[in-house]
């Protein structure tokens, strides 16, 4: 590399976000630069079950993210459609559609997508930089986001660009990060994502100014049998329960602690405030016996969970009676003569919800753990991706997609892939508009 590049839009972070920003970006005849920290190219998207869904009623959506930013969700409802046909045209491969948990959408052969998309910045004389760190933003006399100072094994350069686009892909692989924002219930967290999003995106943000989103500590994750030997990409969803609002969830008290039937998104987020960060989940031999032949969606492998966590030596026991497995329990350390009254105090709420609530024994207790895939908290940005400051105004030059782009979801989800897609392409068009004016 030279000491200096000059290119029309800078792209940190090359997941799902960064590289359909590139090549949407390419596509529009600009000259791209991708710079990825990992050796790779895909981020979480690469490790991700690749569907390509969201909830495209609007209503609907904003129950199932009640307190994301109307403005933004209505960005992704209505250009989901646009979206799917744009990567549809890139000639990946795409399922029938599909019913995905509470909306619908594709699966897609997303590592296919994410080498084609970098093969195509590059064809059209692009960069596509891997293991290589953005120390710093570079800024023009107006102030404005003028490109970043680039590291890597040659050396230390300039990278001058009429706008930068942030996707580095959060900060849940950073301890200090999560910390911060989710204090002492960080460390009960498991990483079910990639190891490279350490919120680069939130840190050269913050150094241009940016304000935050109001839930710095919201993020998308699911609970994970306990304890693992290790846990590796092949176990984020094969040890995942997204089945717990099935079940009934207690604390090590004995003590319900949420609706668990709001969904497993939302009982892992619960359970990260938990003493300890450890929980159990019961459920009842029809739970179990559905998890084992029903996938989470059309497409994917289905498990024996309860001989999956017996067979690697997670915590799990089963018995006929709630009584005998409460006492189960209690060789983990839980309050198991408050274990009865948390089932009956289910079955109560549940029934007044209008849910299922648990069944006929034999009964199977599993103790699990939050495990994040990625954080929710992030920069502000207007419904044109574009980074606002403390003050609510536009950091010229600087734009977010995907979770460096925080406010969308705050706690629910709808979507993470169709989410950084749906941004990429709209920061794409708007660093190209920026840049071709800068010209």
């Amino acid at each position: 590399m030279t000491a200096h590049v000059e290119v029309d839009v800078l792209v940190v972070g090359a997941g799902m976000a960064g590289l359909t920003a590139a090549l949407r970006a390419t596509e529009l005849g600009r000259t791209v630069m991708v710079v990825e920290k990992a050796p790779l190219v895909g981020g979480s998207a690469r490790l991700s079950g690749a569907f390509l869904w969201t909830i495209l009623d609007r209503d609907a959506f904003g129950r199932e993210c009640p307190r994301g930013d109307p403005a933004l969700r209505d960005v992704i409802v209505g250009e989901y459609p646009r979206m799917v046909e744009w990567v549809r045209s890139t000639g990946v491969h795409f399922s029938e559609l599909r019913t995905v948990t509470s909306g619908t959408g594709y699966q897609i052969d997303i590592v296919g997508y994410l080498h084609l998309a970098a093969r195509r910045v590059e064809a059209a004389g692009g960069i596509v930089l891997l293991d290589a760190d953005v120390d710093s933003l570079e800024f023009g006399d107006d102030g404005a986001v003028a490109g970043a100072l680039i590291r890597d094994g040659a050396g230390t350069y300039t990278v001058r660009a009429g706008a930068t686009i942030l996707a580095t892909g959060g900060f849940q692989g950073s301890s200090a990060w999560l910390h911060k924002y989710f204090g002492d219930a960080a460390s009960t967290l498991l990483r079910r994502s990639n190891p490279h999003s350490t919120g680069d995106g939130l840190r050269l943000g913050l150094s241009a100014g940016a304000d935050t989103t109001d839930a710095m500590d919201a993020f998308y994750g699911h609970l994970l049998a306990s304890p693992l030997p290790e846990l590796v990409p092949a176990g984020f969803v094969r040890f995942a329960r997204v089945y717990s609002a099935e079940g009934v969830l207690v604390n090590v008290a004995g003590q319900r602690f949420t609706d668990e039937w709001r969904g497993d998104h939302v009982n892992c987020q619960a359970a990260v405030t938990q003493p300890q960060g450890r929980v159990a989940l019961i459920i009842d031999e029809e739970t179990h016996v559905g998890a084992a032949s029903s996938p989470i969606a059309t497409g994917m492998e289905a498990w024996d969970t309860v001989a999956d966590a017996y067979a690697v030596g997670a915590r799990v026991t089963s018995a006929t009676t709630v009584a005998a497995l409460a006492e189960g329990l209690r060789e983990w350390g839980y309050d198991a003569d408050r274990i009865e009254s948390a089932v009956s105090e289910h079955r109560e709420a549940a029934t007044a919800a209008g849910v299922r609530t648990l069944g006929d024994g034999p009964y199977h207790a599993m103790e699990v753990r939050p495990g994040i895939t990625f954080t929710q908290g992030g920069l502000r940005i207007d419904d044109e991706t574009r980074v606002r400051d403390v003050s609510g105004e536009v950091i010229e030059g600087l734009y977010a997609a995907g979770a460096d782009a925080g406010g969308v979801f705050n706690g629910g989800y709808a979507g993470g892939l169709s989410m950084s897609a749906v941004t990429g392409l709209r920061a794409a068009e708007g660093a190209s508009r920026r840049s071709s004016v800068l010209r």
